[in-house]
């Protein structure tokens, strides 16, 4: 498991079910949000999705801003 200041990226190996990858956002011990994918594509896609809905901004705009400094 990985994260810093409440989230976390985690891999599960025991996993037999298609989720493989999970992104769990955390306020204390409250889970607030998770996202799920099969492989790590997923979780990315998921994430631009989640971008996109719920903030209005083009994903693709946001990450090469994170990307190009």
């Amino acid at each position: 498991m990985y994260g810093t200041k409440g989230y976390q990226i985690c891999y599960d190996k025991s996993l037999t079910e298609l989720v493989s990858y999970q992104i769990s956002f955390s306020t204390g011990e409250t889970t607030i949000m998770q996202i799920a994918g099969r492989d790590d594509l997923g979780i990315i896609h998921g994430l631009l999705y989640i971008i996109r809905e719920f903030s209005g901004v083009d994903p693709f705009w946001v990450l090469g801003r994170y990307f190009t400094g």
